[in-house]
């Protein structure tokens, strides 16, 4: 399980966000991706979807560590199983060999 213990942002220069984090049971095998990905599923053709260069295997949790969906694909456009988009919040999506913060704001 990947939890997120607590999360605070705060803002910086030119509308930025710094986000400092405490994650528990993070795999020692795994690269953490310190940068967060940006995810507007809106439908406006911007940041809609986080695209791979190819298929590969991830999945996407909650900061609460629940499992909310998982693909084999190129990319993911913020839906869970139930193809529903997800919540405005923080995520953290796993490949492989690294995880990555998605922050979603739609």
């Amino acid at each position: 399980m990947i939890r997120i213990l607590s999360s605070q942002f705060y803002p910086t220069t030119n509308n930025l966000m710094e986000v400092q984090l405490l994650i528990d049971d993070i795999d020692e095998d795994y690269t953490l991706i310190s940068d967060y990905l940006i995810l507007t599923p809106n439908n406006d053709g911007i940041n809609d979807k986080i695209v791979f260069s190819e298929n590969i295997p991830y999945e996407i949790f909650t900061k609460d560590g629940q499992k909310i969906f998982s693909d084999i694909s190129n990319n993911w456009d913020g839906k869970d199983y139930y193809n529903l988009i997800v919540q405005n919040g923080l995520y953290l999506l796993k490949t492989d060999t690294k995880i990555y913060f998605v922050l979603v704001a739609r």
